[in-house]
């Protein structure tokens, strides 16, 4: 007579089964946030290094179009001029006229949750939902003001708002380099492109 083996399966208990479940559940509770702001980092880093490239792009395609050696033949007196000069040669999904909220939300704030004013002028909102627009130009300098996702939320500045400095001297567009949240685009550029500070 042959004798059968019969193995006996182990299986897990429902209370193993739920322990397990709960435990996995509490790591990717704690993984989630982390892996959400390494996200939102990359993309505003990204979308802040595709705008300075915009913005570059377009000063060299209107040096060329206008047969001018360089920006310092350029009349840096007026913002809307600057603009003008500077949006034509992209992509507008959108016109703006000074004071209004379409391109650039009506209200922002520092990194520290502090309210703070920023410029209204006329701006732009580029095809990929960036806006932008030139401010505070005063014959050798403009500052060219980012919004890398428009008027949506979080309206920070050194988060989704950002700055650069058209400068006559021959320096070009560059992060601007104050130490302020302002001046954040100047850390992140030097930074390899990459947020760090939040």
């Amino acid at each position: 007579m042959q004798t059968k083996l019969i193995k006996k399966l182990k299986a897990m208990t429902f209370a193993e089964l739920s322990i397990t479940l709960l435990i996995i559940g509490v790591v990717c509770a704690l993984t989630l946030p982390g892996l959400k702001k390494h996200v939102d980092r990359s993309e505003m880093a990204g979308l802040l290094k595709k705008s300075y490239a915009a913005i570059n792009i377009a000063i060299d395609k209107s040096l060329a179009i206008d047969e001018e050696d360089s920006i310092e033949d350029w009349d840096m007196t007026s913002s809307n001029n600057m603009l003008d000069r500077i949006s034509r040669h992209m992509q507008i999904l959108q016109e703006c006229p000074a004071g209004s909220t379409d391109c650039f939300a009506s209200s922002y704030r520092l990194l520290n949750q502090s309210a703070t004013r920023v410029p209204s002028n006329k701006a732009v909102i580029l095809a990929d939902g960036i806006a932008f627009q030139v401010t505070n130009c005063d014959g050798n300098t403009c500052y060219i003001d980012v919004d890398v996702n428009g008027p949506n939320e979080p309206n920070i500045v050194g988060y989704d708002y950002y700055r650069f400095v058209l400068n006559k001297s021959g320096a070009g567009l560059m992060p601007n380099d104050t130490e302020d949240d302002f001046g954040k685009s100047q850390k992140i550029s030097e930074e390899g492109w990459k947020i760090t500070y939040w």
